[in-house]
Order: C-alpha cells, then structure tokens, then sequence
C-alpha cells in the first residue's frame, strides 16, 4: 500500500487507478491466495527451514538464505505469471528476491517473538491477496524494494 502510494506521487495518479477488481470474483481471489501458497509453503519455509537455518546461522544470514531460497523456488512465475520480458525482466527478477528476502524478515521476526505458524500464513496471504488487484508497471517493483530495504534495515 505504501509503495502504490509512492508511485502515485511520483506518476501523479489517483491512488485508486493502481487496482482493480480483476477477471475473477472477490470470493475466488481470496480463496485462491489462501490455499496456493500460505497453507503449504509456510509450513515448508517457516515450520521446517526457518528453526534449521536459524540453529547454523544469524537471523539476519538465515531471513537472507530463506529469501533468496524462496524467491528462486518461484522462478518460473517470473515467466509465466508476469508480463515482463528482455530488460524489463531484471528489475523485476531482482525486486522478487528483495522483497521475498524482506518478506523472510518480517515473517522470521514474528516467528521468532511468538513461534506462530500463522504469522507467516497471515503475512503470505495479505501480500498474494493485494497482489489479485495491483495493475502497476515495472516501477512499482522498483520502488517496492526500495521500501523492503528499508524495513530490512529497520529489523
């Protein structure tokens, strides 16, 4: 939300022409965001390799190694569920693997107060959920992770 409110600014767009509601219905989108990816991969990312990673390694080397393992476990909707081709495709391959990586340390902080499955699952599924009606470009990637940057660093 704050990145389409960054990109508005900057494209001078209303903030509202960022979304829309899509080919399919709300029920489906939220449906399909909870069940293709939050229930299974977290249990994967956060319920196995997370308490692994963090007995060898550093939060901070972990959340890095669980990102970067993560963003490239989706490398083929890099090419299949994205509209980015030729020099476009790498700002936007590397925003994926920031942002995943960001998401690793926002998911790995909570889990490490509370030891919570579900803040991972919930984390997951509001980001793919608001994913189902984003209509952005390429800068939108860009300046998202600019902003998982910073949240990195203020982890």
């Amino acid at each position: 939300m704050i990145t389409v409110l960054i990109l508005s600014q900057l494209q001078g767009k209303a903030f509202g022409e960022y979304w829309s509601l899509g080919a399919y219905p709300f029920w489906a989108s939220f449906l399909f965001s909870i069940t293709t990816g939050p229930t299974g991969e977290e249990s994967g990312w956060r319920g196995y390799l997370r308490p692994h990673l963090n007995e060898k390694y550093s939060f901070f080397k972990a959340s890095v190694i669980q990102g970067v393992i993560w963003a490239f476990w989706h490398t083929v909707l890099w090419f299949v569920d994205s509209d980015y081709m030729g020099i476009q495709m790498i700002p936007y391959v590397l925003s994926n693997v920031i942002v995943m990586t960001g998401l690793c340390f926002i998911m790995n902080y909570f889990m490490k107060k509370n030891d919570n499955l579900i803040y991972g699952i919930v984390i997951h599924f509001c980001f793919n959920f608001l994913y189902c009606f984003l209509q952005v470009d390429i800068w939108f990637y860009v300046i998202l992770s600019a902003v998982y940057i910073v949240i990195i660093a203020l982890i």
